[in-house]
């Protein structure tokens, strides 16, 4: 009976769990000073693996299919924890009216919202395909936008051809339900 009262007593005495991104934190150099930056804490689904290398470089959980680079893989994927804080906008929907970058200023990009993604905990998040004119240099993307505690959450497949997005699509749905939030405490 002890036993089964211990984890309600630590709960009484530490306070009740509050939920947060789980995210992980790094420091390093960025050009002439030193900077910050948290990704997702997410595992790679089957067929990929972590590039430590391009995550770092970048700032972000980055993700490519085994026997390939983040560098030179006809799609890969990627998570990153943005801070609100940092940031103007305070509500998702403020933060999705910023656009995508390669949707803002070339006039071509197809942006077709798909139907929402869930995480392992079962949360949605928004999630948006961007096409880009026929000829353009662009990548094809899928982006899955999501916000918990002080972060809005991005995970992005993107991908050289339509072709490639929908292979790795399946892929980034795994990827998406690999990610739970955690609980914190007081």
């Amino acid at each position: 009976m002890k036993s089964l009262l211990a984890p309600f007593i630590a709960i009484a005495i530490l306070g009740f769990p509050v939920a947060q991104a789980e995210t992980e934190g790094f420091t390093g150099s960025c050009e002439t000073r030193i900077c910050s930056w948290r990704r997702p804490v997410v595992e790679p689904p089957p067929g990929w693996f972590r590039d430590e290398g391009a995550s770092r470089h970048y700032k972000l959980n980055a993700f490519a299919p085994n026997g390939s680079s983040f560098a030179d893989a006809p799609a890969v994927m990627y998570a990153l924890a943005v801070e609100k804080s940092s940031l103007p906008e305070k509500s998702l929907a403020a933060f999705l009216g910023r656009g995508h970058p390669s949707a803002s200023g070339n006039g071509g990009t197809e942006v077709t919202p798909k139907p929402p993604l869930k995480t392992g905990d079962g949360k949605s998040f928004t999630a948006l395909r961007y096409a880009p004119r026929p000829g353009s240099k662009e990548q094809h993307e899928t982006v899955a936008y999501g916000e918990e505690g002080d972060y809005f959450l991005v995970f992005v497949v993107s991908a050289r051809t339509a072709k490639y997005l929908d292979a790795a699509y399946p892929s980034f749905v795994d990827l998406l339900r690999g990610y739970t939030e955690v609980s914190k405490q007081r």
